[in-house]
């Protein structure tokens, strides 16, 4: 990935991501969309019952073990935590 670069959503992790209405993890180039080389982890922000975005993280390398539980966890708390924030202050 590029800093400040645009990729499209359509055929994106993050396009999975809410597709499939929960968390993703991606460890494997062989596993990629979009032609990038990264190891991926994301999960959709929920707002008022509708998907409002996703929290993404990635990694330019290859990750060699699979997230745990508790990372799965963590990002899924996170993103419980922004939907609060979006839905009491915006």
């Amino acid at each position: 990935l590029i800093d400040s670069k645009k990729y499209p959503l359509k055929n994106s992790f993050c396009s999975e991501v809410i597709q499939h209405k929960g968390t993703l993890d991606v460890l494997h180039p062989s596993n990629l969309l979009s032609g990038t080389n990264s190891t991926f982890l994301g999960t959709p922000i929920w707002v008022e019952g509708k998907i409002y975005g996703v929290l993404a993280f990635f990694d330019p390398y290859t990750r060699q073990k699979p997230f745990a539980t508790y990372e799965h966890e963590t990002i899924k708390l996170m993103a419980q935590g922004l939907a609060y924030f979006i839905t009491r202050f915006m």
